[in-house]
């Protein structure tokens, strides 16, 4: 079993790959932590439901023979606390960086105050360390890149 997970903070781009892997490349199931919705202040125990949701999603889906994709700010220390997780599922995790002054500009425009672009920018370096520890990661850098790029840098990791 073969797990690919999305990963950075707020404003990188990760619904829209996924989005953009639903639509154009159905042999994957992509997943984002976000389509069912997301609280107006989403907590740490709604990320680590919506995680587990999607880990559970991502088992029936190689049952069913696909390779999953889940795209979302998921955490790989709170991926392995789930009891669904096993070391067998070889998860490879993939950061999207994104220029801090492009992920202010982004935020900003989604009306995020200036406490909440500096949280989340904090949140990003903390999130990029956390992914860095893992023994497979790799990260693409964003930023200066159109979607399709991206979308080719994701695909390029996945086969």
């Amino acid at each position: 079993m073969e797990i690919f997970i999305i990963t950075g903070t707020s404003g990188t781009g990760k619904s829209t790959i996924c989005k953009a892997l639903q639509k154009s490349h159905p042999e994957f199931a992509a997943h984002d932590i976000d389509e069912d919705g997301v609280p107006s202040n989403p907590s740490i125990e709604w990320r680590r439901k919506r995680t587990k949701e999607l880990l559970a999603k991502a088992i029936k889906d190689f049952e069913l023979g696909k390779v999953s994709v889940l795209c979302g700010v998921i955490v790989p220390e709170e991926v392995r606390s789930l009891s669904d997780y096993d070391e067998s599922q070889n998860i490879h995790y993939i950061f999207l960086h994104l220029d801090k002054d492009v992920i202010k500009e982004r935020l900003s425009e989604r009306n995020y105050s200036d406490k909440e672009v500096d949280d989340h920018l904090n949140w990003a370096e903390h999130l990029e360390k956390l992914v860095k520890k893992e023994d497979n990661f790799s990260t693409i850098d964003v930023t200066n890149k159109t979607e399709v790029q991206v979308l080719a840098e994701v695909l390029n990791r996945i086969n």
